[in-house]
């Protein structure tokens, strides 16, 4: 009983903390005097890293090369799209800036995602899960294994794009690494994705 206690109170030891630390940060960013120097935004990504060094949040991947977004500008060899701070969309949107730039070139695809038949797509999910399982029985790698999507996808071109459609943007680049601008190597209109979420 008394290990358990224990057990109890560091919990809520820890919850109290992040607690705390999140009201702090909140009010540092709302301070006048420092919130044209220090961000709630900041604040919290520093928080989330400390969390993260002691074991309390699962630590980034190393490297990242898509994310979902809205798009907010739209030129002939450029789009600005908003990243989503979404745990189901764009689990590490939190990490990214509030806009980011990728150039169009000529190996940029484009396409619309469509709702695949569900029938489809379960079958699909079953072969691959079964897939998984054997491999691991057998001992096998199932690194590069790729679960199916439940969307097929139309090709289509930049001038089908519009301000606002959600998107996801593939790039041969680590997203990561903060920089002024990224290459697409792919951009899909994901609109359909954000209406069976509810997003």
């Amino acid at each position: 009983m008394k290990i358990g206690n224990f057990k109890i109170g560091i919990f809520i030891s820890i919850i109290f903390g992040v607690l705390v630390f999140f009201f702090l940060g909140y009010a540092i960013g709302k301070t006048p005097v420092l919130s044209d120097k220090i961000s709630s935004e900041q604040i919290q990504k520093e928080f989330a890293t400390s969390l993260r060094q002691v074991g309390i949040l699962r630590s980034l991947p190393q490297e990242l090369k898509s994310v979902t977004g809205n798009v907010s500008k739209i030129d002939k060899n450029l789009i600005v799209i908003q990243p989503k701070e979404d745990q189901i969309l764009n689990p590490l949107g939190s990490t990214f800036p509030k806009e980011m730039k990728f150039n169009i070139t000529r190996e940029t695809v484009f396409s619309l995602a469509h709702e695949k038949n569900q029938e489809e797509f379960i079958k699909e999910y079953e072969a691959y899960q079964q897939e998984l399982e054997e491999k691991d029985k057998a001992g096998e790698p199932i690194e590069g294994m790729i679960a199916p999507e439940p969307f097929t996808y139309e090709d289509i071109k930049l001038e089908n794009l519009k301000i606002s459609d959600q998107v996801r943007v593939v790039s041969d680049q680590n997203l990561l690494v903060t920089q002024g601008s990224y290459v697409a190597k792919s951009v899909s209109i994901m609109n359909e994705v954000g209406k069976l979420l509810g997003k």
